[in-house]
């Protein structure tokens, strides 16, 4: 049932949804991103600054600042109650492909495509570390719920395991035969899953040294992973127009029917009951996660390149055509 659509243009590049799930974020191939209001679908306010477009969007999960990071090289962070500029962090040298907020909200990390990784504190203008393995961008970045590891992962091949206190590099991680395009932790643990263009998605335990377990069957780029809330499950998809559902502990994969085209994003509602998934088909695609049946199929304008559900579960935030749904 759709419950609201916020029309933005046709073009949105990032989307996020804060954490009480009252705002809604996003960017639209511009130099400037818009919030907002998601009872009303209102927009509250536009926010100027960036000088090219802006690429990546993330909210703390304090809910008091939102980070924005674009093709001008800068990550910017934004007071959400009063809407206004509040720093401008330095650093990179070309695009910012990826930022995530740590648990705390008090650090951001930001990967781009000068092959670094860096470190930032919000209440500071230039990075306190930078950490420059990689050979090639960096696609994904991610922390574990703790907030005490990072993972980064290059088109390079590989993936960094970086101490979040120290800045230390502590693993460099390979496995993977082509660009991986994206990390996820697994909730409460050092379970890392990665996912790339050789087709394959790796499970990693961080806290031994043994070779990843591989989880086969796409049968193409795999784009996008996320566990479920009790990390038992694991969702992922991409160019070949599956959606497949992973028994973390066995191995099994469930295969979701339905999809009709490559698949950018998924996400697991809080409840784990329900998945959703959506890509270049126009469609919000949600499953029974339980029974693998499609539950239903909602329509969009345009290609869509983030999903993700509100806390509470009773709405989605999409970005691609910009809507909010139920």
């Amino acid at each position: 049932q759709l419950l609201r659509t916020i029309d933005v243009g046709p073009k949105v590049q990032a989307v996020a949804l804060s954490p009480n799930g009252k705002l809604v974020a996003a960017s639209f191939g511009t130099r400037a991103l818009t919030i907002w209001d998601t009872s009303t679908g209102k927009p509250k306010r536009r926010l100027k600054g960036h000088r090219a477009q802006i690429l990546c969007l993330d909210f703390a999960p304090n809910g008091q600042m939102l980070a924005s990071s674009g093709a001008d090289n800068l990550v910017k962070l934004w007071d959400v109650s009063q809407f206004e500029l509040v720093n401008t962090l330095v650093g990179h040298t070309n695009y910012v492909n990826s930022l995530t907020f740590a648990p705390d909200s008090a650090t951001l990390i930001s990967g781009g495509r000068d092959y670094s990784i860096k470190f930032w504190s919000v209440d500071r203008e230039h990075t306190e570390d930078v950490l420059t393995g990689h050979e090639a961008a960096v696609r994904s970045v991610a922390f574990s719920l703790d907030g005490n590891t990072i993972a980064s992962a290059g088109e390079d091949q590989t993936i960094r395991i970086v101490d979040a206190a120290t800045g230390h590099l502590q693993r460099t991680l390979r496995g993977h035969k082509d660009k991986v395009r994206a990390v996820a932790f697994a909730p409460g643990t050092r379970l890392l899953a990665s996912a790339g263009d050789d087709e394959t998605v790796m499970l990693w335990d961080l806290d031994d040294d043994k070779a990843p377990r591989p989880l086969r069957g796409h049968q193409g780029p795999v784009t996008c992973i996320a566990f479920s809330h009790d990390g038992k499950q694991l969702a992922s998809a991409g160019s070949d127009r599956t959606v497949r559902v992973w028994d973390v502990r066995t191995g099994a994969a469930n295969v979701l029917e339905g999809q009709t085209d490559e698949s950018l994003t998924v996400d697991f509602s809080p409840d784990d009951t329900t998945l959703a998934a959506a890509g270049h088909c126009h469609s919000i695609m949600l499953w029974d996660v339980r029974t693998g049946q499609l539950k239903s199929s909602i329509p969009r304008n345009n290609g869509i390149r983030s999903v993700v559900f509100s806390p509470d579960g009773k709405m989605i935030a999409s970005g691609g055509s910009g809507a909010v749904v139920n």
